[in-house]
Formats: structure tokens, sequence, C-alpha cells
């Protein structure tokens, strides 16, 4: 059997969100870490780790997305559910003025909370 803490995990994520390593790269570095003689290796736990650290990533997905307080559960996550929509991109009814579409001035600035968005016609 092989375990992880949450710790260990979300350090991993942020590694390698930071240097963009795989994650053989980060287990071997751990291997390192713990014991750099080469002197009796123990078994390879990279799969074991490599799972945890992919579930560990969908269920910090199903709760950014609020699926855990969800009646159906994570069972009833349909595909594309836990997509993040892009701050910066315009969305009509959320972050476009309601007469967007009827604005005829040659270049419309929408000054959006953190985005500054030209559009030329």
């Amino acid at each position: 059997m092989t375990c992880a803490t949450f710790e260990l995990l979300d350090s991993l994520h942020k590694i390698a969100l930071t240097t963009k390593s795989s994650t053989f790269d980060l287990y071997r570095a751990l291997e390192k870490i713990t014991n750099n003689t080469g002197v009796s290796v123990p078994k390879t736990k990279y799969r074991p780790l490599s799972r945890m650290l992919l579930q560990w990533r969908h269920l910090k997905l199903l709760k950014w997305a609020g699926r855990a307080h969800d009646s159906t559960g994570p069972e009833g996550t349909k595909s594309g559910e836990l997509a993040l929509r892009c701050p910066s991109c315009p969305y009509p009814e959320i972050n476009l003025p309601q007469n967007w579409r009827e604005i005829s001035a040659r270049q419309v600035c929408f000054s959006l909370p953190n985005v500054l968005i030209l559009r030329t016609y």
C-alpha cells in the first residue's frame, strides 16, 4: 500500500505548474532527496504516485466546480462541466453591456474590471 499527504500532492502540483516538470522528474527528485547514495534502492512507487496525483487533481477540479454540493454528486458530472471560463473573454449578459450589439462606433472599448477589450468594425 502506498499513501501520500495532501501537502505533498499540493506541492508537486504547484512545482509542476511553476517549472513545467513532468511527474517523473518530480518523483526522481523526491528519490534523490530521500536517498542519493544509490545503495539499496527501494521498489519504484512512480506509478502509484502518478495515479494519486491525477486523482487529487480531479478531486480539486470537482471541488472548484462545486460538484461536491450537487445532489447528483461527482457521478452526475457531464463531459465539459469542469472546464473554467476564460475571465478575459467577453460573455453576453455577464461582462458585456446590454446594448453591445447596437453600438455603431468604429472602435468600441469595453472597460471590464481587469480587462480592456478593443473591438474594431
